[in-house]
């Protein structure tokens, strides 16, 4: 028992003095046991599920971890992850947690989002606590507070060389659209930061060097849509693959044309999948400051990757 507790006692450190119900079965105790020191007030209850060692101080990270704790497969989101992830960052530190969408359990004092938006790379963990990235909380603090503040988080987390304005950019992508909570604000955001692109044909040019040093193969550029008659349609796509039925689209545009262009953009890649084709999008943020990336993403895509493991 007693190594239970101390088991526990060390897990408890880790947490801001806070653990769940399931912490404390792993440890070894069983209900009765958790019920006892409960009424015997060694561990106060501030969740069901999730509990604090007695005489341990309250405060806003103790809270947030046990509202985390409280609700199994959730994650510190939005101004609570702001605040956890930079202590000097001014924001609300009241517990905020994000859930998948059909998880409408409340807890009180404690802010429930819900999202069907949870990739793998949007999520991660402070020590044991599930949270989400800090580029994934970037974008969630567009939705609740202003153009500055969100900024200034973003230049924070730069400057301690913590994130990387690319991984603002993938998230971006992953997640805005016309209508999104934050995605306008966080569009101008990113507009401040990355300065102005290439035109189309600039940036297809700068793709196109990019293949050329990689030794990747380019494909026909401005190819007839595949999804309309080529004769009668003068619409293209940057550049095909025409074996791999394959689609790339280079993307010059300021993040708040992006929106604009979203709901036509979402269509041409429809279509394209109608038609039996592919289509990989490239932001000229990921040509001009990620070509590792974009080079191992078409690599894949094309199966050249397959063909040297013959």
């Amino acid at each position: 028992m007693y190594s239970a507790d101390r088991a526990l006692d060390h897990l408890a450190a880790q947490q801001f003095s806070t653990f769940s119900r399931a912490q404390a079965h792993a440890c070894g105790l069983s209900n009765k046991q958790i019920r006892q020191r409960v009424s015997a007030r060694r561990w106060t209850l501030l969740h069901h599920g999730a509990f604090r060692l007695t005489g341990a101080p309250a405060s806003p990270e103790s809270e947030i971890a046990a509202a985390v704790m409280a609700m199994p497969t959730s994650w510190i989101s939005h101004q609570a992850a702001a605040f956890m992830w930079d202590r000097q960052f001014s924001c609300d530190p009241t517990p905020a947690i994000t859930r998948t969408h059909g998880h409408g359990q409340q807890l009180e004092g404690v802010r429930l989002h819900q999202s069907s938006e949870l990739p793998p790379h949007h999520i991660t963990l402070l020590g044991k606590l599930p949270i989400t990235t800090r580029a994934r909380t970037a974008f969630d603090l567009a939705a609740e507070l202003d153009d500055s503040r969100v900024g200034r988080f973003i230049d924070d987390q730069i400057v301690q060389r913590r994130l990387r304005l690319g991984q603002v950019d993938r998230v971006f992508h992953d997640l805005a659209g016309i209508g999104r909570p934050g995605s306008a604000r966080m569009a101008r955001v990113l507009d401040r930061r990355v300065g102005t692109p290439p035109t189309e044909s600039e940036l297809e040019d700068r793709f196109s060097a990019l293949c050329e040093r990689r030794g990747l193969p380019l494909g026909t550029r401005q190819f007839p849509c595949p999804w309309t008659d080529s004769v009668a349609s003068d619409e293209r796509v940057d550049f095909a693959h025409l074996d791999e039925r394959l689609i790339v689209e280079v993307d010059g545009r300021r993040y708040h044309a992006q929106l604009d262009a979203w709901t036509r953009d979402r269509r041409r890649d429809q279509l394209a999948v109608a038609a039996g084709w592919r289509t990989l999008r490239f932001t000229w943020f990921q040509i001009e400051r990620e070509p590792a990336f974009v080079a191992s993403i078409m690599r894949s895509s094309l199966g050249l990757d397959r063909q040297c493991a013959r």
